[in-house]
């Protein structure tokens, strides 16, 4: 995904691939929501994100700071 701020709340249901061009430049605002992504398939692949959740909290795992794992074998969150 190219450098921006993406004001979105995401289910991922198949494999893939999700990258940012710059961790610090790409950022996804849940706006408030408990998941701003929700993973729910095996072997995805997110990475160079900034993902927020509730307000101005970041992070990268857990609720109120954006990612969910739901069933999400063989998935990872990287962090470059």
């Amino acid at each position: 995904m190219k450098n921006g701020i993406y004001k979105e709340n995401i289910i991922i249901d198949k494999t893939l691939w999700l990258v940012g061009e710059d961790s610090d430049k790409v950022i996804i605002d849940g706006g408030g929501q408990d998941f701003t992504i929700i993973v729910k398939a095996e072997r995805v692949i997110i990475t160079r994100f900034t993902i927020m959740g509730e307000s101005s909290k970041r992070g990268i795992i857990g609720r109120g700071v954006g990612l969910k794992l739901h069933r999400a074998n063989r998935s990872r969150i990287v962090k470059m």
